[in-house]
């Protein structure tokens, strides 16, 4: 049953209006006047639903503050509803850092394979918003997500709706910067061994075409990057090692010169 209606329920074609679902919730109790036994709020029900479909974090259920007044405000329908999810545990998380408010331009990062090569560790990051990339030290620190025959889906349909209706748009920098550490199944094995991406599809290589088709014709706002600190790092860490191994070698290289040029004079 699940199966055959959630995905109509994620595509943004298909939404109704939140107060009409509302209306619609609360409705035996308007016909009958009468107070029957408490039940939980529609957005109490909705995040329930959701939160087993599309294995989402359960860090709300026991907490005083989810209630009616949770949200910062009604959603305006189902696909909505899921991005204010995501973009409350931003906010919980802490406010925007304004050094990402720099307009430096859309910034490309290497992939996870030539990040780890170059000496960057991987590890699960413990924060439950999916947006809350980490690069401390010599380790990026990446939320857990699992990756299920709904992922792409539920993505599309959030970009589509950020591209056409919302200033900030969190979740296609989210899956920007996936598309460029994500190049080929190498690095999404990375990821699984590192146990950030939990892929429920079993095929890694379904994974990476996946991520990155989900880039194609999505205009991505360049002057409000969300991930745009983040990638600054990466890239000048990244140069700075890739300078210190070519250093190394041409200081190698040379001594092995000398070392040649030594013999050379011994034997003449």
């Amino acid at each position: 049953m699940l199966q055959s209606i959630l995905p109509d329920m994620l595509m943004l074609e298909n939404q109704l209006p939140f107060f009409i679902l509302e209306d619609l919730y609360n409705l035996p109790k308007r016909i009958t006047g009468a107070e029957t036994r408490r039940k939980p709020s529609i957005i109490k029900v909705s995040y329930k639903f959701f939160q087993k479909a599309l294995g989402l974090e359960e860090n709300l259920d026991n907490s005083p503050e989810f209630n009616d007044d949770f949200l910062s405000s009604k959603p305006l329908h189902f696909v909505d509803f899921i991005r204010t999810l995501h973009q409350q545990y931003l906010q919980t998380g802490g406010p925007l850092n304004s050094t990402q408010k720099k307009n430096r331009g859309l910034q490309s990062t290497p992939s996870v394979t030539k990040l780890h090569q170059a000496g960057v560790k991987f590890q699960v990051g413990s924060s439950k918003n999916l947006f809350d990339i980490q690069f401390n030290k010599d380790t990026v620190e990446i939320p857990k997500i699992e990756i299920h025959d709904y992922t792409e889906l539920t993505l599309r349909n959030l970009i589509a709706f950020e591209q056409c209706h919302c200033v900030d748009k969190y979740t296609s920098d989210y899956v920007f910067i996936l598309d460029k550490f994500v190049n080929n199944p190498k690095d999404v094995e990375l990821l699984v061994e590192n146990e950030i991406v939990v892929n429920t599809l079993g095929d890694n290589n379904k994974v990476s075409v996946m991520i990155n088709n989900l880039c194609s014709k999505v205009a991505t706002n360049h002057g409000k990057y969300y991930f745009d600190t983040l990638a600054d790092s990466l890239n000048n860490y990244y140069k700075m090692l890739e300078f210190n191994v070519f250093s190394s070698l041409d200081i190698l290289g040379r001594r092995k010169r000398i070392r040649f040029f030594s013999l050379s004079h011994l034997h003449t």
